[in-house]
This record gives structure tokens, C-alpha cells and sequence, in this order.
């Protein structure tokens, strides 16, 4: 799997627009969509942001780590809302939860 088609995905699992990521970016809308069309190829700096939005690893986002799990804003925080705050605090939350996570040995 290519790695615009992992982050469609994402994107999906996570109800999250074009729109939505480019502005979490700070790229153009459009530039988003040369992204995931694969007409444009992300930079280092790209991929480090993508991947810390969806909690993931750069090796998930290039398909290299096919075992790895998801710990995106999914499954049993769906019905979480994140709305109102901002992406340092997003980021704080799922910091705490990896944290949690390790203290309680959960992979």
C-alpha cells in the first residue's frame, strides 16, 4: 500500500476532510489532494506532521510496518471529541495515553 493511500485511510477512520488536514499542515487544500492523488510527494517534514496527527509511526505511513496498530483517534474514543482543542493538546492526550498505555503493558 502506497503511502497517500494509508493516509486516505487514516483519514477516513478518523472523519477527517481535506480541508481539515491542510490546515493542520499549513499547506493549501490543494496541495493536500496532489498528496493523496500521489501527483506530489511529501516531504520528511510532511510525514513527521501527518504522522503525529494520526499517531502513527513514518514506517506506517510508508508501509513498512504492516504489524504495527493503529493508535489513532479510533475505537474506543470515537465518541470523543477532540473539537476546541488544540493540536499541542491533542498531541498531550495521546502522549498520556502511550504513557498509560506502557505502564499498563498494553501493546
Amino acid at each position: 500500500m502506497k503511502s497517500y493511500e494509508i493516509i486516505k485511510e487514516l483519514m477516513q477512520l478518523n472523519k477527517i476532510t481535506q480541508a481539515e488536514l491542510a490546515k493542520k499542515l499549513n499547506v493549501t487544500q490543494a496541495s493536500v489532494s496532489r498528496y493523496l492523488s500521489g501527483s506530489m510527494q511529501m516531504d520528511i517534514d510532511t510525514l513527521e506532521k501527518i504522522s503525529s496527527i494520526f499517531g502513527v509511526t513514518i514506517d506506517y505511513l510508508m508501509g513498512k510496518n504492516t504489524n504495527e496498530k493503529l493508535e489513532v483517534k479510533t475505537a474506543a474514543f470515537s465518541s470523543l471529541s477532540t473539537e476546541g482543542l488544540s493540536d499541542e493538546e491533542i498531541l498531550l492526550l495521546k502522549s498520556m495515553i502511550k504513557q498509560f498505555k506502557k505502564n499498563k503493558n498494553i501493546k
